[in-house]
């Protein structure tokens, strides 16, 4: 299996796991309900679109840092524990929100793993050279 192809495996498994730890926090609390809501989804999806806009605007750095396993956990359990504390202090809302982001991002690592280019950056959001 080539090298980016299984990073990007990687990727998603990450993002499956965070995605279930939220899931599973919401369910805990009886909470499942507020995935429903508009305003989480918008904003989880914007919130996913933005991030990986920006993260298309420099390429090689994103790659570069991201490829330390330190920074893939910490990411993963940044999330989880912010997203399970803020949603705790501030509303499940918070923890719907990133629900959401994940499976927008989850929705744009499918379309590259099939071997189309990143939705965004046919948007032009990638750097240019």
């Amino acid at each position: 299996m080539e090298e980016r192809t299984a990073g990007r495996l990687r990727d998603g498994l990450l993002a499956v796991v965070a995605l279930r730890a939220l899931l599973d926090g919401l369910r805990r609390r009886g909470r499942l309900d507020v995935l429903r809501s508009p305003t989480a989804a918008v904003a989880g999806v914007i919130g996913a679109v933005s991030v990986e806009a920006v993260l298309l605007r420099h390429p090689e750095l994103t790659e570069a840092v991201w490829k330390r396993p330190s920074v893939q956990a910490a990411s993963l359990l940044g999330t989880v524990v912010a997203g399970r504390s803020l949603s705790r202090r501030s509303g499940a809302h918070i923890a719907a929100a990133l629900c959401w982001g994940l499976l927008a991002y989850l929705v744009l690592l499918a379309f590259v793993l099939r071997g189309r280019p990143n939705p965004l950056s046919t948007l032009g959001l990638a750097e240019r050279q």
